[in-house]
């Protein structure tokens, strides 16, 4: 249990680097069992820290870990009643990093880490914003195999006014319209 947002910040770093060093190694040559360790070293770092909304990516893996105590220096904490900011420098691709605490009883839990690659104080506001939103994504429909098979078959004649370009390394095919004369 953590009773100060340091604290928390401290075992997390901690944490997720020692879980960070046990995965080092494991992914050469490249295998799908150490993609597996790594996700659950995440998940369980995230649970163990976190609120049930907080997730540690474990989307890539970098040699050094982007969370290390050794290498990441608090600058300000910052309470306001049930949330903290705890902000930090380090030695990696995104400098300035800040971590959002929510209390939960008498334990701070890792709520957000938000990563900048400038200083968030010297940024304008209107940048660090997110922006507007982009609205639901449409999905595309669905055509059956048969149907892409005729189409290509089309575009692809000699007859037709379509240039192809044929990728082997992904068995990819995009297909272009000239103009017409």
């Amino acid at each position: 249990m953590a009773t100060t947002p340091e604290e928390r910040v401290t075992a997390f770093l901690t944490d997720y680097t020692r879980r960070h060093a046990a995965a080092a190694g494991t992914f050469d040559p490249p295998n799908p069992e150490a993609w597996e360790n790594w996700r659950r070293a995440c998940r369980e770092v995230s649970r163990e820290h976190g609120t049930d909304k907080f997730l540690v990516s474990s989307d890539s893996y970098q040699g050094a870990s982007p969370f290390d105590p050794a290498t990441t220096r608090f600058t300000e904490v910052a309470v306001r009643g049930q949330y903290a900011t705890v902000s930090a420098v380090r030695e990696a691709a995104y400098r300035f990093v800040e971590f959002k605490l929510r209390r939960i009883d008498d334990d701070w839990r890792m709520n957000d880490v938000k990563e900048y690659l400038k200083d968030p104080d010297r940024v304008h506001p209107a940048v660090l914003s997110k922006g507007p939103s982009p609205g639901p994504r449409r999905r595309l429909p669905r055509r059956s195999p048969q149907r892409i098979a005729r189409i290509l078959e089309t575009c692809l004649s000699p007859a037709s006014r379509f240039v192809r370009s044929v990728s082997s390394s992904t068995a990819k095919c995009c297909v272009f319209r000239t103009s017409s004369t």
